[in-house]
C-alpha cells in the first residue's frame, strides 16, 4: 500500500508541471547531490552509484497503486528513478534521511530529461531541447552552459 505521500510523489513526476529554465532544473540536481552526500559523506565520483538504488528498487514488491501510476509514466522520465524513490523511501537503512530521489521526479514534473554520463558529464535538457553538462566529481557539481546548442 502506498502512503499518500509516496502517492503524491509518483503522480508528481508522471504529470506535467510547467516547463522551468535549465538553471531551475539544475537546482533540482544540485538538491539531489547534496541529499546523497548528506547520507553518504561524499558526492559520487559518477552517476552510477546513485542509480545503484534502481536495483534495490527491482527488489522491491511495488504496491499496485504504483504500478499503476509508474505505467502511465513515458519512458523518457525515467520510471526506475521513481522506483529508487520507492525503494529508499521503504528500506530500513534510508527511510529516515532525505529522500535524494524526490527532486528528481520535481526534475521530470517540470520537463527535464537527461543523456547518459559521458567522461564524467552528465547532460540535462529543458522542455525545448537546450542542454547544460554537469559534471559529477568529488567535489560539488559545476553547471556548463553548452554554447554550441
Amino acid at each position: 500500500m502506498l502512503s499518500k505521500n509516496e502517492e503524491k510523489w509518483l503522480l508528481t513526476m508522471v504529470s506535467t508541471g510547467p516547463m522551468l529554465p535549465l538553471d531551475a532544473l539544475h537546482a533540482y540536481f544540485a538538491e539531489a547531490l547534496v541529499r546523497w552526500k548528506q547520507f553518504h559523506g561524499c558526492l559520487p565520483s559518477s552517476w552510477p552509484p546513485v542509480l545503484g538504488w534502481t536495483r534495490i528498487a527491482g527488489e522491491l514488491e511495488m504496491p499496485r497503486r504504483a504500478m499503476a501510476i509508474l505505467l502511465a509514466c513515458p519512458p523518457e522520465r525515467r520510471p526506475q528513478i521513481a522506483r529508487a524513490y520507492l525503494a529508499w523511501n521503504r528500506h530500513v537503512s534510508t527511510r529516515e534521511h532525505a529522500n535524494p530521489y524526490e527532486p528528481l521526479l520535481s526534475f521530470f514534473h517540470h520537463g527535464g530529461t537527461w543523456s547518459r554520463v559521458e567522461n564524467g558529464i552528465l547532460d540535462i535538457y529543458d522542455g525545448l531541447g537546450q542542454k547544460y553538462g554537469i559534471a559529477i566529481p568529488e567535489s560539488s557539481p559545476v553547471l556548463k552552459q553548452n554554447p554550441h546548442v
